[in-house]
């Protein structure tokens, strides 16, 4: 029987995983830090990224935010992500797609580092509604939780 799988679930599922790893942080006498890229103002990601930042706050994770506008180009979100992938204080980085028409997306989510020191949470996230939306990637991600697909 299939089931109805709620994103506070999930949401707690990935809370359960991460905070270790942010407590590891906190004592290494890191502030954990979550990058949050963004080119444009689209409501829904203006939405997602007010969630994402109450989350975080909530959890005691710090949040930078790196928003260019809808125009910007290759070269400018280039910069931001090159200024993420530096800075050592940054430990996570959530960055919304799709982007603008003018912007190479797989240059862009080749540049950013997936993974920096194994002590850090820093993986690249992308927050793109197609994407999030398909069954293949909810059944991965229910996978990575913990959690069983009803059958």
């Amino acid at each position: 029987m299939a089931r109805i799988l709620y994103g506070k679930e999930v949401s707690t599922a990935l809370w359960e995983r991460l905070l270790p790893r942010i407590d590891r942080l906190r004592a290494a006498g890191a502030a954990p830090t979550l990058a949050i890229v963004r080119v444009g103002e689209r409501p829904d990601d203006l939405s997602y990224e007010r969630t994402c930042a109450r989350q975080a706050d909530l959890h005691g994770i710090a949040v930078r935010r790196f928003v260019l506008p809808a125009e910007a180009t290759q070269a400018e979100l280039e910069a931001v992500i090159d200024a993420v992938n530096a800075d050592p204080r940054i430990h996570g980085c959530l960055m919304f797609r799709p982007l603008p028409p003018q912007m190479d997306e797989r240059a862009v989510c080749d540049r950013a580092h997936r993974n920096r020191c194994t002590h850090q949470i820093r993986i690249c996230k992308t927050a793109d509604r197609a994407e999030m939306d398909s069954c293949k990637r909810l059944n991965g991600s229910m996978h990575r939780h913990g959690l069983e697909a009803g059958a």
